[in-house]
Protein backbone atom coordinates (compact mmCIF):
# COMPACT_ATOMS: atom_id res chain seq x y z
CA UNK A 1 0.00 0.00 0.00
CA UNK A 2 2.80 2.60 0.83
CA UNK A 3 4.56 1.41 -2.62
CA UNK A 4 1.33 3.10 -4.16
CA UNK A 5 1.03 5.75 -2.61
CA UNK A 6 4.60 6.71 -3.31
CA UNK A 7 4.13 6.01 -6.69
CA UNK A 8 0.73 7.85 -6.65
CA UNK A 9 2.32 11.53 -5.05
CA UNK A 10 5.36 10.79 -7.24
CA UNK A 11 2.82 11.26 -10.79
CA UNK A 12 1.03 13.84 -8.88
CA UNK A 13 3.49 16.16 -8.13
CA UNK A 14 5.23 15.07 -12.07
CA UNK A 15 2.31 15.85 -13.53
CA UNK A 16 1.87 19.31 -11.43
CA UNK A 17 5.81 20.08 -12.37
CA UNK A 18 4.79 19.41 -15.81
CA UNK A 19 2.36 21.85 -16.24
CA UNK A 20 4.10 24.58 -14.07
CA UNK A 21 6.64 24.56 -16.28
CA UNK A 22 4.52 24.37 -19.60
CA UNK A 23 2.77 27.96 -18.24
CA UNK A 24 5.10 31.11 -19.46
CA UNK A 25 5.06 34.39 -17.33
CA UNK A 26 5.07 37.62 -18.53
CA UNK A 27 5.45 41.24 -17.11
CA UNK A 28 3.52 43.53 -19.23
CA UNK A 29 2.78 46.86 -18.31
CA UNK A 30 -0.16 49.13 -19.03
CA UNK A 31 1.11 52.79 -19.79
CA UNK A 32 -2.27 55.01 -20.18
CA UNK A 33 -4.37 57.67 -19.24
CA UNK A 34 -6.44 56.81 -16.82
CA UNK A 35 -7.15 60.24 -15.21
CA UNK A 36 -6.69 63.97 -17.62
CA UNK A 37 -8.71 64.80 -20.58
CA UNK A 38 -8.42 61.40 -22.32
CA UNK A 39 -9.15 59.13 -19.35
CA UNK A 40 -12.21 57.16 -20.81
CA UNK A 41 -9.25 56.14 -23.71
CA UNK A 42 -7.04 55.17 -21.41
CA UNK A 43 -9.89 53.31 -19.59
CA UNK A 44 -10.42 51.58 -22.36
CA UNK A 45 -6.96 50.59 -23.39
CA UNK A 46 -6.71 49.16 -19.99
CA UNK A 47 -9.83 46.93 -19.94
CA UNK A 48 -9.16 45.86 -23.64
CA UNK A 49 -5.67 44.46 -22.05
CA UNK A 50 -7.66 42.63 -18.97
CA UNK A 51 -9.59 41.24 -21.42
CA UNK A 52 -6.78 39.73 -23.17
CA UNK A 53 -4.90 38.86 -20.00
CA UNK A 54 -7.90 36.42 -18.76
CA UNK A 55 -7.88 34.88 -22.52
CA UNK A 56 -4.07 34.03 -23.08
CA UNK A 57 -4.10 32.29 -19.30
CA UNK A 58 -6.03 29.60 -21.28
CA UNK A 59 -3.09 28.96 -23.51
CA UNK A 60 -0.45 28.72 -20.76
CA UNK A 61 0.84 32.49 -20.87
CA UNK A 62 0.28 34.13 -17.17
CA UNK A 63 0.62 37.65 -17.78
CA UNK A 64 1.09 40.06 -14.64
CA UNK A 65 -0.30 43.32 -16.06
CA UNK A 66 1.00 46.65 -14.11
CA UNK A 67 -0.84 49.22 -14.76
CA UNK A 68 0.52 53.37 -14.74
CA UNK A 69 -0.96 56.60 -15.35
CA UNK A 70 0.56 58.93 -17.95
CA UNK A 71 -2.17 60.85 -18.46
CA UNK A 72 -1.21 60.91 -22.43
CA UNK A 73 2.19 62.57 -20.59
CA UNK A 74 5.51 61.48 -22.46
CA UNK A 75 7.74 62.48 -19.02
CA UNK A 76 5.40 60.60 -16.99
CA UNK A 77 5.46 57.67 -19.27
CA UNK A 78 9.52 57.39 -19.54
CA UNK A 79 9.04 57.65 -15.33
CA UNK A 80 6.47 55.16 -14.87
CA UNK A 81 8.33 53.08 -17.08
CA UNK A 82 11.86 53.43 -15.17
CA UNK A 83 10.30 52.78 -12.03
CA UNK A 84 9.16 49.64 -13.53
CA UNK A 85 12.34 48.92 -14.54
CA UNK A 86 13.76 48.92 -11.35
CA UNK A 87 11.49 46.66 -9.78
CA UNK A 88 12.59 43.53 -12.65
CA UNK A 89 12.66 42.85 -16.50
CA UNK A 90 9.73 44.25 -18.39
CA UNK A 91 8.71 42.35 -21.50
CA UNK A 92 6.10 44.64 -22.96
CA UNK A 93 4.57 47.77 -22.98
CA UNK A 94 1.28 48.79 -24.01
CA UNK A 95 0.88 52.38 -24.36
CA UNK A 96 -1.31 54.64 -25.25
CA UNK A 97 -0.74 58.19 -27.65
CA UNK A 98 1.74 59.01 -30.63
CA UNK A 99 4.01 61.32 -27.92
CA UNK A 100 4.33 58.64 -25.61
CA UNK A 101 4.97 56.14 -27.93
CA UNK A 102 7.99 58.23 -30.07
CA UNK A 103 9.39 59.44 -26.37
CA UNK A 104 9.43 56.22 -24.79
CA UNK A 105 10.89 54.55 -27.76
CA UNK A 106 14.78 55.18 -27.36
CA UNK A 107 14.00 53.62 -23.49
CA UNK A 108 12.20 50.32 -24.67
CA UNK A 109 15.06 49.71 -27.80
CA UNK A 110 17.64 50.28 -25.30
CA UNK A 111 16.35 47.54 -22.38
CA UNK A 112 15.11 45.42 -24.89
CA UNK A 113 10.83 45.41 -24.37
CA UNK A 114 8.35 44.84 -26.81
CA UNK A 115 6.36 48.80 -27.62
CA UNK A 116 2.91 48.10 -28.85
CA UNK A 117 1.30 51.46 -29.28
CA UNK A 118 -2.30 50.77 -29.77
CA UNK A 119 -3.38 54.24 -30.51
CA UNK A 120 -0.32 55.59 -32.44
CA UNK A 121 -0.52 56.62 -35.90
CA UNK A 122 2.53 59.31 -35.88
CA UNK A 123 5.02 58.11 -38.94
CA UNK A 124 7.89 59.80 -36.55
CA UNK A 125 6.85 56.50 -34.76
CA UNK A 126 8.20 54.16 -37.64
CA UNK A 127 11.68 52.27 -37.15
CA UNK A 128 12.33 48.93 -39.05
CA UNK A 129 13.84 45.85 -37.08
CA UNK A 130 13.73 46.92 -33.68
CA UNK A 131 11.03 46.71 -30.33
CA UNK A 132 8.46 49.47 -31.89
CA UNK A 133 5.35 47.92 -33.02
CA UNK A 134 2.18 49.08 -33.49
CA UNK A 135 -1.75 47.74 -34.53
CA UNK A 136 -2.64 50.99 -35.22
CA UNK A 137 -2.12 52.27 -38.96
CA UNK A 138 -0.21 55.15 -39.57
CA UNK A 139 -1.17 58.47 -40.24
CA UNK A 140 -0.54 58.10 -44.11
CA UNK A 141 -2.99 55.24 -44.66
CA UNK A 142 -5.59 57.08 -42.65
CA UNK A 143 -4.81 60.14 -45.06
CA UNK A 144 -5.17 58.44 -48.07
CA UNK A 145 -8.50 57.02 -47.29
CA UNK A 146 -9.50 60.20 -46.13
CA UNK A 147 -8.39 62.09 -49.47
CA UNK A 148 -9.97 59.42 -51.65
CA UNK A 149 -13.16 60.71 -49.80
CA UNK A 150 -12.91 63.99 -49.67
CA UNK A 151 -13.02 63.39 -53.53
CA UNK A 152 -16.45 62.36 -53.39
CA UNK A 153 -17.28 64.65 -51.92
CA UNK A 154 -16.19 67.51 -53.30
CA UNK A 155 -14.53 67.03 -57.08
CA UNK A 156 -12.24 70.52 -56.33
CA UNK A 157 -11.59 69.68 -52.28
CA UNK A 158 -10.34 73.40 -50.67
CA UNK A 159 -9.90 71.84 -47.41
CA UNK A 160 -8.78 74.18 -43.70
CA UNK A 161 -6.89 71.42 -41.82
CA UNK A 162 -7.89 71.84 -37.81
CA UNK A 163 -5.19 69.67 -35.71
CA UNK A 164 -4.43 69.23 -32.05
CA UNK A 165 -0.96 70.74 -30.86
CA UNK A 166 0.65 67.99 -30.26
CA UNK A 167 2.79 64.77 -31.64
CA UNK A 168 -0.17 63.16 -33.42
CA UNK A 169 -1.80 66.44 -34.40
CA UNK A 170 1.45 67.33 -36.06
CA UNK A 171 1.84 63.99 -37.59
CA UNK A 172 -1.50 63.51 -38.97
CA UNK A 173 -2.23 66.76 -40.09
CA UNK A 174 1.16 66.49 -42.57
CA UNK A 175 0.27 63.40 -43.65
CA UNK A 176 -3.22 64.31 -44.30
CA UNK A 177 -2.15 67.80 -46.72
CA UNK A 178 0.71 65.90 -47.96
CA UNK A 179 -2.18 63.37 -49.68
CA UNK A 180 -4.43 65.89 -50.60
CA UNK A 181 -2.27 68.15 -52.25
CA UNK A 182 -1.00 64.67 -53.99
CA UNK A 183 -4.15 63.88 -55.14
CA UNK A 184 -4.98 67.45 -56.86
CA UNK A 185 -6.63 69.01 -53.70
CA UNK A 186 -5.59 72.13 -52.17
CA UNK A 187 -5.14 72.97 -48.42
CA UNK A 188 -6.38 76.03 -47.92
CA UNK A 189 -5.09 76.45 -44.37
CA UNK A 190 -4.61 75.33 -41.18
CA UNK A 191 -5.13 75.74 -37.49
CA UNK A 192 -3.85 74.73 -34.07
CA UNK A 193 -6.13 74.50 -31.21
CA UNK A 194 -4.64 74.32 -27.94
CA UNK A 195 -5.28 71.48 -25.88
CA UNK A 196 -7.90 71.54 -23.14
CA UNK A 197 -9.15 74.81 -25.03
CA UNK A 198 -12.89 75.43 -24.16
CA UNK A 199 -12.64 78.74 -26.48
CA UNK A 200 -11.66 78.51 -30.28
CA UNK A 201 -14.22 80.76 -31.82
CA UNK A 202 -11.46 83.46 -32.73
CA UNK A 203 -9.76 80.59 -34.33
CA UNK A 204 -13.23 79.56 -36.07
CA UNK A 205 -13.58 83.50 -36.89
CA UNK A 206 -10.41 83.53 -39.04
CA UNK A 207 -11.46 80.26 -40.65
CA UNK A 208 -14.83 82.05 -41.85
CA UNK A 209 -13.33 84.84 -43.53
CA UNK A 210 -11.31 82.34 -45.75
CA UNK A 211 -14.01 79.81 -46.41
CA UNK A 212 -13.14 75.93 -47.32
CA UNK A 213 -15.39 73.75 -48.73
CA UNK A 214 -14.56 70.69 -46.07
CA UNK A 215 -12.53 71.16 -42.84
CA UNK A 216 -10.38 68.41 -41.95
CA UNK A 217 -10.35 67.70 -37.79
CA UNK A 218 -6.98 65.79 -36.32
CA UNK A 219 -8.00 66.33 -33.42
CA UNK A 220 -8.98 64.40 -29.40
CA UNK A 221 -12.54 64.11 -28.74
CA UNK A 222 -13.21 66.62 -25.82
CA UNK A 223 -11.55 69.50 -28.17
CA UNK A 224 -13.12 68.77 -30.87
CA UNK A 225 -16.69 68.32 -29.10
CA UNK A 226 -15.90 72.10 -28.23
CA UNK A 227 -14.51 73.02 -31.63
CA UNK A 228 -17.61 71.45 -33.49
CA UNK A 229 -20.15 72.96 -31.24
CA UNK A 230 -18.84 76.35 -31.40
CA UNK A 231 -18.34 76.00 -35.47
CA UNK A 232 -21.76 75.39 -35.66
CA UNK A 233 -22.43 78.38 -33.53
CA UNK A 234 -21.24 80.45 -35.36
CA UNK A 235 -22.50 79.06 -38.72
CA UNK A 236 -19.55 77.27 -40.22
CA UNK A 237 -22.08 74.37 -42.03
CA UNK A 238 -19.50 73.01 -44.44
CA UNK A 239 -18.76 69.07 -43.95
CA UNK A 240 -16.18 67.89 -41.47
CA UNK A 241 -13.97 65.13 -42.30
CA UNK A 242 -12.04 63.84 -39.04
CA UNK A 243 -9.34 61.11 -38.03
CA UNK A 244 -10.47 58.34 -35.89
CA UNK A 245 -8.73 59.68 -33.18
CA UNK A 246 -12.16 61.98 -32.54
CA UNK A 247 -13.59 59.10 -31.14
CA UNK A 248 -13.54 58.16 -27.51
CA UNK A 249 -15.85 59.74 -25.20
CA UNK A 250 -18.80 58.41 -23.69
CA UNK A 251 -20.54 61.93 -23.77
CA UNK A 252 -19.37 63.08 -27.15
CA UNK A 253 -22.69 63.59 -28.30
CA UNK A 254 -23.87 65.52 -25.34
CA UNK A 255 -20.48 67.69 -25.69
CA UNK A 256 -21.17 68.57 -29.37
CA UNK A 257 -24.82 69.34 -29.27
CA UNK A 258 -26.48 69.42 -32.68
CA UNK A 259 -23.06 70.36 -34.23
CA UNK A 260 -22.25 66.34 -35.02
CA UNK A 261 -24.42 66.97 -38.21
CA UNK A 262 -22.24 66.56 -41.05
CA UNK A 263 -19.63 65.18 -39.39
CA UNK A 264 -17.59 62.04 -41.21
CA UNK A 265 -14.74 59.74 -38.75
CA UNK A 266 -12.20 57.70 -40.39
CA UNK A 267 -12.80 54.10 -38.41
CA UNK A 268 -9.97 51.56 -39.20
CA UNK A 269 -11.78 48.66 -36.98
CA UNK A 270 -15.13 46.70 -37.84
CA UNK A 271 -18.29 48.32 -36.68
CA UNK A 272 -19.31 46.79 -33.64
CA UNK A 273 -22.52 46.61 -34.90
CA UNK A 274 -21.27 44.04 -37.06
CA UNK A 275 -20.73 41.14 -34.97
CA UNK A 276 -21.08 37.99 -37.21
CA UNK A 277 -16.83 37.14 -37.68
CA UNK A 278 -15.99 34.38 -34.74
CA UNK A 279 -13.39 36.93 -33.35
CA UNK A 280 -15.79 39.94 -33.09
CA UNK A 281 -18.43 37.67 -31.18
CA UNK A 282 -15.76 36.50 -28.82
CA UNK A 283 -14.45 39.71 -27.83
CA UNK A 284 -18.34 41.19 -27.69
CA UNK A 285 -19.26 38.31 -25.73
CA UNK A 286 -16.00 38.59 -23.32
CA UNK A 287 -16.84 42.24 -22.86
CA UNK A 288 -20.30 42.19 -22.15
CA UNK A 289 -19.85 39.54 -19.08
CA UNK A 290 -16.68 41.14 -17.71
CA UNK A 291 -17.85 44.89 -17.71
CA UNK A 292 -21.96 44.49 -18.05
CA UNK A 293 -22.23 46.56 -21.01
CA UNK A 294 -21.51 46.56 -24.93
CA UNK A 295 -18.87 47.66 -26.83
CA UNK A 296 -19.51 50.73 -29.30
CA UNK A 297 -17.68 52.14 -32.32
CA UNK A 298 -16.37 54.49 -29.51
CA UNK A 299 -14.31 51.72 -27.96
CA UNK A 300 -11.81 50.90 -30.63
CA UNK A 301 -8.96 51.41 -27.84
CA UNK A 302 -10.66 48.45 -26.25
CA UNK A 303 -10.42 46.27 -29.48
CA UNK A 304 -6.44 47.66 -29.74
CA UNK A 305 -5.51 46.23 -26.90
CA UNK A 306 -6.96 43.35 -26.46
CA UNK A 307 -5.41 42.17 -30.19
CA UNK A 308 -2.28 44.12 -29.51
CA UNK A 309 -1.70 41.75 -25.83
CA UNK A 310 -2.92 38.81 -27.89
CA UNK A 311 -0.54 39.06 -30.69
CA UNK A 312 2.39 39.37 -27.86
CA UNK A 313 0.93 36.18 -26.15
CA UNK A 314 1.02 34.54 -29.33
CA UNK A 315 4.46 35.13 -30.06
CA UNK A 316 5.41 34.20 -26.42
CA UNK A 317 4.37 30.54 -27.03
CA UNK A 318 7.86 29.89 -29.68
CA UNK A 319 10.05 31.85 -27.11
CA UNK A 320 11.22 31.30 -23.36
CA UNK A 321 10.64 32.91 -19.91
CA UNK A 322 12.17 36.71 -20.80
CA UNK A 323 14.18 36.00 -24.37
CA UNK A 324 13.28 39.50 -25.72
CA UNK A 325 14.94 38.66 -29.09
CA UNK A 326 13.01 36.03 -29.71
CA UNK A 327 10.00 37.75 -28.47
CA UNK A 328 10.67 40.59 -31.44
CA UNK A 329 11.45 37.83 -34.00
CA UNK A 330 8.26 36.27 -33.07
CA UNK A 331 5.90 39.34 -33.26
CA UNK A 332 7.37 39.86 -36.87
CA UNK A 333 6.56 36.74 -38.00
CA UNK A 334 2.38 37.18 -36.57
CA UNK A 335 0.41 36.98 -39.92
CA UNK A 336 -2.68 36.84 -40.47
CA UNK A 337 -3.78 36.99 -36.69
CA UNK A 338 -7.68 38.00 -36.86
CA UNK A 339 -9.58 39.73 -34.04
CA UNK A 340 -11.87 42.82 -32.90
CA UNK A 341 -9.45 45.30 -34.86
CA UNK A 342 -9.19 43.80 -37.57
CA UNK A 343 -6.56 41.09 -39.19
CA UNK A 344 -3.05 41.78 -38.03
CA UNK A 345 0.32 41.01 -39.90
CA UNK A 346 3.76 42.94 -39.11
CA UNK A 347 5.85 44.31 -41.66
CA UNK A 348 9.61 45.31 -40.76
CA UNK A 349 8.64 48.37 -39.50
CA UNK A 350 6.18 46.55 -36.87
CA UNK A 351 3.52 48.44 -38.50
CA UNK A 352 0.37 46.73 -39.72
CA UNK A 353 -2.10 47.53 -42.35
CA UNK A 354 -5.72 48.35 -42.30
CA UNK A 355 -9.11 48.97 -44.19
CA UNK A 356 -11.36 51.75 -43.13
CA UNK A 357 -14.96 52.69 -43.09
CA UNK A 358 -16.96 55.85 -42.96
CA UNK A 359 -18.80 56.93 -40.36
CA UNK A 360 -21.06 59.23 -40.18
CA UNK A 361 -22.49 61.33 -36.89
CA UNK A 362 -26.70 61.04 -37.39
CA UNK A 363 -28.55 62.15 -34.30
CA UNK A 364 -26.77 60.81 -31.39
CA UNK A 365 -25.05 57.66 -33.09
CA UNK A 366 -22.11 57.06 -35.85
CA UNK A 367 -23.61 55.17 -38.92
CA UNK A 368 -21.90 53.20 -41.64
CA UNK A 369 -21.60 56.34 -44.55
CA UNK A 370 -22.36 55.24 -48.23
Amino acid sequence: MRTYLILFYFLLFSCVGSALAQEKHMRIAVLAPLSGGPAEQGTWVLQGAELARDLVKGDGIEVNLEVEDTQADPKQAISALQKLLTQGPVDAVITYGSGVGVALSSLCNQHKIIQMGVATSTPAYRSADDFTFRNFPSAELEADYLVQRALRLEKSPNITVVRINNEYGLGTAKAFSQALEKAGGKVASEEVLEPSGSDYRAIITRMRAHPANLIYLGVYPNEGAVFLRQARELGLKVPFLASVAILGAKNFFQLVGEGTEGLYIASSTPAFLDSESPEMSEFVSRYRAKLGSEPSVEQIYAARSYDGLRAIAAAQKSCGEHQPDCLKDALFRVKEMKGPSGIISFDKNGDVTSTFSLLKAHGTKFELAK
